[in-house]
This record gives structure tokens, C-alpha cells and sequence, in this order.
């Protein structure tokens, strides 16, 4: 053993950093690298051309080299020097095991190359250089960069038939307690998270293992201190995979990424969400009373800090409301004791009132996509004068209506008519289905109206240490078939800051609040819904959604009593052949299914699965 001393001048901050401990760079890749040598003996990885010293002393390596720094806008990684280390000769906490090259058993480390994350490089001597919202471009690009290459090898792992090797969280052997965490933890590597009652595809497990060298990089780059709580993660749409750096051990039996905050925020707009609940007599029946309730936190679950949501209860009368709010963490526990509070069974069954009383509420303050959830076991009288008014007076804020009937002795064909007179969906719900799964999944239809191409930022605390979180998150879509009006989602991931600094250091800086003002606006953006799309074309989109979610009740419009609207059944659409609106509305459908045969299902499921879809 010998003792390295490095000292390395920093000329843009003034200082010098001398390091010391046992972490010398490799002077050789062994035969750790033999199995991705081809045979003229050159290095390759994922179809990239690497140079035979690649992480042997400190350099920066990655340098103008695919996947990630061939671009005109590389990540800030790209000039940071590392190299290959021993980690059992390695006095350094950071150490990452090779992402590029899983088999080879070989680790890294920025720290012994001098690496002290752009945080610290830009803002130690705090000479006003560079800002905090410099420092929101870096985690944006960071993300951006990461989803152009997952959506890019997500199209190589269509014929994929066997499982990748991952680090399942269930049985992390290489993590261990962390106190500042609070749970064990491997910093070396990510992990991957499915809940019991899911099942992982093989296709999740491969971009799972794709995902974790593209974390690695950032982390090893930008992470410097074990004790800063902060992680970069992503969930999966087709079996609710979540795929986390640092790997955790963890065993959840009800955790689903779909149905969180981040998850629905990044591919929706923000929303203004009404909760329209019958609290009539009958819903005591059959436990339907709590079966509500647990929809309603359900739904809950599935908004961010730039969501709103309010309630209307009624049974022959409207019986309670509360106006909107924002639904931060602190309002979340407030918003669950209402609902406990007040969601109680009583009396008989009005629709218009509560309507109209919904749509109030979203006048006073409508947001970029106005929803109106509408939960119903009863019968009541409605109008076609009913009808025309709820429709007209939805359409001053674009409301879209999504209607539930649970249980046999709903009122289903009101409620259908309801849905599909404003652009919505109507749901049959059993005593015994899932209600919550039917009601949270309302956003895959946010997911089919809006393309979002940017991040979308999301302030939460974690819910293990209460540590206040801040992530930049962006969509993953499936473009392998370009050609098509829709776009499968196959995920969303996001990048906490706080790899970069925590939180409160972040407040501490002079620009805070034209940072918090940037990262709002960011997140406040209005995206076009159904851009580009006709009338007769996005009806056919909203029927291609709505048979999506058969799975959870959901029924087409095709056949309902509403005549504002022109819905066509898969004959009507495959049988038109006249005329060349038409003729574009019949190739949309047939491309729309052939899309969803090239969908990847997972093997076995307990619950729905909730598709996510986007208007090119």
C-alpha cells in the first residue's frame, strides 16, 4: 500500500483541493473488458467505438464519445475526468460500478480525478458567474439527455424475450444501514422496485439496466456527499417498474409509480380537478361508501403541487363542498381527514345541482386542463334541458367529464351521456372492482390530449425523511412507429437537485427566488390538447382511449344517446371508404391499432393496467 496525494488547481474558483487516500486509477482493464472486445480487439459499447485506455488514468473520458457527449448540447459529465479504481483500495465513499460494461465488475470514481459537482465548481467563490436557473439547465439537460437515449434503445428492445440482469431493492445484498437515510443503501449502483402484486416484463428489466449507466454518470459526476438526500429515478407504464439510484433495500406490496404526483404530472398539464361524490343512502350499501373514499385518496395521489382539486358530496341536495386548493404535501393529510370527515352515506340522489356547483368552482379559477370526476350509484331525473346546460355551460372552460356508475343499480346511460357529450369517458364500475384504479387512471387521457417535449419540475417531501424534494421530470415515449397520430408512453423519469445541493442551501442563494419562479413557470406551462387534430379525428382518438380502458370499466361513446358527437365503432371506421377526410380518419384508426398490438403487456397482473397515450 502507498499513499496518493493529488493536487489539483481549480483556476476558475482560486483554490486548491489536496486528496488524499488510497484510490489510484487502474493502470489496466485486466480481463475484466475481454467479453466486449470484438475480434480485431476493439472496444464497443452498445454499438459505440470506445479507445483501449478508456478509464485508465484520470481524464475526461467520455469526451465528444457517444451515447451521450457526441451532441451539440452535452451534458456537464462529458468533461469531467474519472477513472477506473479497486474499490477495496479506494478510500473514497463514491464509487460506481461500471454502467456501460455490467459484466465487467469494474468500478469508477469522479473524486479521485478531483470532481466536486457544478454546484460546488459554480458556486463556492459566489462571484455571480453563473445563477441557480444555470443550474435548473444542467439538471434539464441532464434529463433531457438521458430520455433522447432511453427512447432511442427502447426501440431496440422490442424482440427482447429474456430478462436483463437488474439489482432487485427486495433483496439488495450489497446495501447497508446509512444513518443519514435512514435505510440500507448501495451508492454503487441503482435498483429495481416492483411492487408484490406486479409483475416485471422483460422489456422493463432491459431499460432498467440501460437506465443505470445513464444515472451512474450523473451521479458520479455530480454526487459528492453520502449524507445529501437526493435520487434519480423512473417508472414504468407497462407493469409499474420503478427503477431507482441509490439502490434501496425495499420490498413494497402497494407501491405503483403510475399513480403518484410526479409520475401524472410530467405528461399532464396542470389540472383543476372536481371530485363530484354521491353520498346518498345506497352507497352504504355493499361497502360503496368506502370504496369512495379510498377512490378519492386515490385520485389524490396522482396531483402535484401545481394541481388543484375541490369536492362537491351531494345526495338530494348538495350536502358539502370545499373550494379548491393546491395539492401540496401539507394539503394532501388535510384533504384526506376532510374526505374521512365528511364522505358519509345519508339520504336520496340529484345529479344537476352538483354539476353545476362543480362547474362553478372551476369557473372561478380554471387551470390548463379542467376535469370533473362524477361518482354515482343512484337514479335521478335529467333532462335533455339538463343535458344542453351542463354541456353549454362545461364549454366556457373546456370541462371534460368522466362518469361513474358503480354498482348494478346505477343510472349508466345518464352518466354515459354525460361523458360523451364533453369529450369524456363513461365507466361501469362493479361492486367488486377496482374503483380507485378506475378513478386515478383518468389521467392517461391527460397523456393522450397533451405532448410534452420539456420538464416539468415537482416539489414534494420524501416520505421516508420528510426531506423536501425537488425533481425535474420529463415523459419517455415509445417512437417506434413515428408515422403513427399516437404515441405509446412507456414511462417518466426525473432528477432530484438535491444530487446537486439540498434544498434549504439552494434557498440560501441570493437568486432563490428567480429560480422558484423559473421552475414554476416551467411547470405552469399550457400545452396544447389535441393539437393538429380535427374533430372527426380527435372523436376517434378519444374512442381509441376510451376502449384502452375497457380494462377498467371504461365504454365507448359509439353507440350512446348523445348527438353532438360523431364517434365511430371499429366497422363503421374500417368500412368508410369515400372520401378523403374520411380516408384519413380510417388510416388514423388502423395505424392507432396497429399500435396497440405492438404494445408490450406484462406476463401476469393483478390489477389493470392503465395505457398512457400521446397526440403526436
Amino acid at each position: 500500500n502507498f499513499l496518493i496525494i493529488s493536487i489539483i488547481f481549480h483556476s476558475s474558483l482560486n483554490f486548491i483541493i489536496v486528496e488524499c487516500g488510497n484510490c489510484p486509477c487502474l493502470t489496466s482493464h485486466g480481463n475484466a473488458l475481454d467479453s466486449y472486445l470484438d475480434a480485431e480487439g476493439d472496444l464497443y459499447y452498445d454499438g459505440h467505438l470506445y479507445p483501449s485506455d478508456y478509464g485508465l488514468s484520470c481524464k475526461d473520458h467520455d469526451a465528444d464519445l457517444a451515447p451521450f457527449c457526441n451532441t451539440d448540447d452535452n451534458p456537464e459529465f462529458c468533461s469531467e475526468q474519472f477513472c477506473y479504481v479497486d474499490p477495496d483500495d479506494c478510500s473514497y465513499p463514491l464509487v460506481y460500478l461500471s454502467g456501460y460494461f455490467p459484466d465487467s465488475n469494474l468500478y469508477y470514481s469522479y473524486q479521485t480525478c478531483g470532481a466536486n459537482g457544478t454546484f460546488y465548481d459554480w458556486f463556492n467563490n459566489r462571484d455571480g458567474t453563473y445563477t441557480l436557473i444555470d443550474l435548473a439547465n444542467v439538471v434539464e439537460t441532464y434529463v433531457l439527455s438521458i430520455r433522447t437515449d432511453l427512447q432511442s434503445d427502447y426501440s431496440d428492445l422490442e424482440e427482447v424475450t429474456e430478462p436483463c440482469a437488474t439489482q432487485s431493492s427486495c433483496d439488495c445484498d450489497i446495501c447497508a444501514y446509512n444513518s443519514d437515510w435512514g435505510q440500507e443503501v448501495s451508492f454503487t449502483t441503482t435498483g429495481l422496485i416492483i411492487s408484490s402484486d406486479l409483475t416485471a416484463t422483460d422489456t422493463s428489466t432491459c431499460i432498467t439496466e440501460i437506465a443505470n449507466s445513464y444515472f451512474l454518470k450523473v451521479v458520479g459526476a455530480e454526487y459528492q456527499d453520502t449524507s445529501q438526500f437526493g435520487t434519480l429515478y423512473a417508472g414504468y407504464q407497462s407493469d409499474g417498474v420503478f427503477n431507482q439510484w441509490p439502490a434501496v433495500q425495499w420490498c413494497p406490496t402497494d407501491y405503483d409509480p403510475r399513480f403518484r404526483p410526479w409520475y401524472s404530472a410530467a405528461i399532464t398539464n396542470p389540472k383543476v380537478l372536481i371530485l363530484v361524490i354521491d353520498v346518498s343512502g345506497s352507497m352504504a350499501t355493499n361497502d360503496r361508501i368506502d370504496l369512495a373514499i379510498e377512490a378519492a385518496k386515490a385520485v389524490l395521489d396522482t396531483l402535484g403541487w401545481k394541481d388543484q382539486v375541490g369536492f362537491v358530496l351531494f345526495n338530494s341536495a348538495v350536502t358539502e363542498t370545499r373550494d379548491p386548493v393546491y395539492v401540496t404535501d401539507d394539503q394532501r393529510d388535510t384533504l384526506d381527514t376532510w374526505i374521512d370527515t365528511y364522505v358519509i352515506a345519508g339520504g336520496g340522489t340529484e345529479f344537476y345541482d352538483p354539476l353545476v356547483a362543480a362547474i362553478d368552482m372551476i369557473d372561478e379559477d380554471p387551470g390548463c386542463s379542467n376535469v370533473i370526476l362524477f361518482l354515482t350509484d343512484g337514479i335521478a331525473d335529467f333532462t335533455d334541458e339538463n343535458y344542453e346546460s351542463i354541456t353549454s355551460l362545461a364549454a366556457t372552460n373546456s370541462i371534460t367529464f368522466f362518469t361513474y356508475a358503480l354498482g348494478s343499480g346505477a343510472d349508466s346511460s345518464v352518466m354515459k351521456q354525460i361523458a360523451c357529450d364533453n369529450d369524456g369517458i363513461f365507466y361501469s364500475v362493479e361492486d367488486s372492482d377496482d374503483l380507485a384504479k378506475a378513478m386515478s387512471s383518468y389521467y392517461a387521457y391527460y397523456a393522450a390530449a397533451v405532448s410534452n417535449t420539456g420538464t416539468r419540475w415537482i416539489l414534494y417531501n420524501d416520505a421516508l425523511t420528510g426531506t423536501e424534494l425537488l425533481a425535474a421530470c420529463t415523459p419517455l415515449y415509445d417512437n417506434t412507429n413515428p408515422e403513427l397520430e399516437i404515441s405509446v408512453i412507456f414511462g417518466v423519469m426525473c432528477i432530484d437537485i438535491n444530487i446537486f445541493a439540498d434544498v434549504d442551501t439552494l434557498r440560501a442563494e441570493d437568486d432563490w427566488d428567480d429560480f422558484y419562479a423559473y421552475v414554476q413557470s416551467e411547470s405552469e406551462e399550457c400545452l396544447a390538447e389535441f393539437s393538429g387534430l380535427s374533430s372527426d379525428e380527435k372523436d376517434n382518438v378519444l374512442e381509441y382511449v376510451r376502449s384502452l380502458e375497457s380494462d377498467v370499466g371504461a365504454a365507448t361513446c359509439n353507440n350512446s344517446n348523445n348527438n353532438n358527437k360523431s364517434g365511430l365503432s371499429a366497422g363503421a371506421v374500417a368500412g368508410i371508404v369515400i372520401g378523403s377526410i374520411v380516408f384519413a380518419i380510417c388510416c388514423v384508426y388502423v395505424l392507432m391499432k396497429l399500435s396497440s398490438s405492438n404494445q408490450v403487456k406484462p406476463e401476469t397482473r393483478s390489477t389493470p393496467v392503465v395505457q398512457a397515450y400521446v397526440v403526436n
